[in-house]
Parts: C-alpha cells; sequence; structure tokens
C-alpha cells in the first residue's frame, strides 16, 4: 500500500509458491528473537524496571508485519500455539483473501485494513494483486460480518486522498458491520515521497475526529467510543458495547480470552469486553493519554 512504513522489499503472490517453516518453530525463533532484543535494550540506563518486567513475559502478538498472513498456509497451528501460551492475537488482513478468513479459527481481534470506498480508491491505495480485488475485498467484508470474535474495520486515512466521500465510506462499513471502526491517522513513513506523498497529507487528530463525526451520523448503531490524540486515532464501537448506564466496554479482558479459547468453546466478543476507562474515552480531557504516565514533549 501506498502509505507502507517499510522500508526493505518482500515477496509478493497470488498464492502460496514458498516452503513452509514449521509454526511451533516460527514461534519459538519469534520469541527468542523478541527476547534477545529486549535484553539489549534493557541495558539503557533509561529503562524503567516495570517495563522491562512487561517486556520479559509476551502478552500479545500482531500478525501483521510482513504480507498477509492468512495466506500462510499453516496459520491456524501457529494461532494455537499462541493461545496455548496465553499470547493474544491481533490479526489484520488486507481483505483479499476471503476462503482463508472464512477457515480462520478465533483470534483476540481480527482486522481488515480497509484502504478505499470504491474500486479506483481501493486500486490506487491499496495495489491489490489480484484483478478481481474489488470482489476480494467485498467477500471479506461479507466473512468478518459473520464472525463472532472482536472484528475490526480498520481505515488508514490520508488527507485528499480517501478521506473524502463520507457516505461511500459508510456503505462500505455497513456491509461488513463490524464491532469497531477504528479510523487512524497515516503516519509519515520513509517512502511517503516514492509514494507521491507529502507530510501535508497527515490528518491533523481534529481532522479525525470531525470524520468521525460524520461516520457516526451516516451509521445507525455506532458510536464514537475512544480517541488517543497523541497516536491521531479515533474508534468508533457498536452499541453493543455499550452497556444499560451508557458506559463504553471496549477493552478487552486478556484472561478471559484465554480462558475461553481452552475451553473449545464459542468465542464471542461481548464475553471478554472490559469497561474502558475514563480517560479513553472520547471526549475526554486526557484524549486517551493515560493518567499514569509522563507525556515528554520535544520541542521543534
Amino acid at each position: 500500500c501506498i502509505f507502507c512504513w517499510r522500508n526493505h522489499i518482500n515477496p509478493v503472490a497470488l498464492d502460496w509458491k514458498f516452503e513452509q517453516d514449521d509454526p511451533e518453530m516460527i514461534l519459538e525463533e519469534s520469541l527468542k528473537k523478541h527476547y534477545q532484543t529486549i535484553e539489549e535494550q534493557c541495558l539503557s540506563p533509561n529503562a524503567l524496571e516495570m517495563r522491562k518486567a512487561e517486556a520479559r513475559e509476551v502478552r500479545h502478538c500482531a500478525l501483521s508485519l510482513v504480507g498477509e498472513p492468512v495466506a500462510y498456509p499453516r496459520i491456524a497451528e501457529f494461532l494455537a500455539g499462541l493461545h496455548r501460551r496465553r499470547i493474544s492475537s491481533f490479526l489484520v488482513t488486507n481483505g483479499q483473501h476471503p476462503e482463508a478468513l472464512k477457515a480462520l479459527p478465533p483470534v483476540t481481534q481480527l482486522y481488515v485494513s480497509c484502504d478505499g470506498n470504491d474500486p479506483r480508491g481501493l486500486e490506487d491505495v491499496g495495489r491489490p494483486l489480484f484483478k478481481d480485488f474489488w470482489e476480494r475485498y467485498m467477500q471479506s467484508l461479507d466473512v468478518l460480518r459473520t464472525r463472532s470474535e472482536r472484528t475490526v474495520c480498520r481505515l488508514t486515512l490520508i488527507r485528499e486522498v480517501n478521506m473524502e466521500r463520507p457516505k461511500a465510506w459508510a456503505e462500505v462499513l455497513r456491509r461488513a458491520s463490524p464491532d469497531f471502526i477504528e479510523l487512524k491517522g497515516v503516519t509519515l513513513s520513509a517512502l511517503f515521497e516514492e509514494a507521491g506523498l507529502k507530510k501535508w497529507n497527515m490528518p491533523t487528530h481534529h481532522e479525525l475526529k470531525l470524520f468521525g463525526q460524520a461516520l457516526a451520523q451516516l451509521l445507525p448503531g455506532y458510536g464514537l467510543a475512544s480517541e488517543h490524540e497523541h497516536s491521531v486515532s479515533v474508534l468508533l464501537a457498536s452499541e453493543r458495547f455499550q452497556g444499560s448506564d451508557g458506559r463504553w466496554r471496549t477493552w478487552i479482558d486478556f484472561d478471559r480470552f484465554a480462558d475461553l479459547c481452552a475451553s473449545g468453546g464459542p468465542v464471542r466478543a461481548l464475553d471478554y469486553a472490559l469497561p474502558t476507562p475514563e480517560w479513553a474515552l472520547y471526549g475526554s480531557a486526557n484524549q486517551g493519554f493515560a493518567p499514569t504516565e509522563k507525556r515528554k514533549i520535544r520541542p521543534r
């Protein structure tokens, strides 16, 4: 995609044409490399003891960094290995492999990256490989609608590129009917200029809030639940995650999710939802910055 922040090239293909590493080996080596990296960072005099302790106990895994995770034929075994270790799974797919998405076992949180609200927009921003990319995208959104775990449509928004026509976005999002709609302002990367982007294309948090408000008006059953000003992010949530007292429950009970996986029973999004802290709610004075942290703002 044009907003990719990676400064290296990875192999791409329409289907899996590569050797298959054993999923247990991948997981063990990933943990090993993680711990090696952490120990190097822990040598810093600025490393906080609490942060060191947290980093030495892996609890979460994001599956989105290189390529398309659901294209790996043994992804189900890899996920099982994570969940046996009580490690959560955040899996991001580009919406081009609907059949693999349908066969995927439950994950902690499942994302479809929504890069465009029409075929031209998706082609320009996501740069898909398949000729029938729009049909695959729509089919993936249909699959997302049927999933029982936490589902998210993630929109990485670029000023004057894909922030136009909120009505068209609303049509796409209605099709998926996700639990959450995550709006994220694009982040400056080393490859920005190669994609024809400039720093000016990065929206402000205020612009993102206005976009979120427009979407909320077009999507009955959704509300503005959370914001993180420091990462230029706004979260819309299904009102299913709003209690009778009006309180949002957008956070995750990771231990409960691990227990559900271990039980072998159904994994339903509301069964492992936790109340959203006051400081993370949309419109809070903190704007998503935890009051237990000390913010350091570097002069520019």
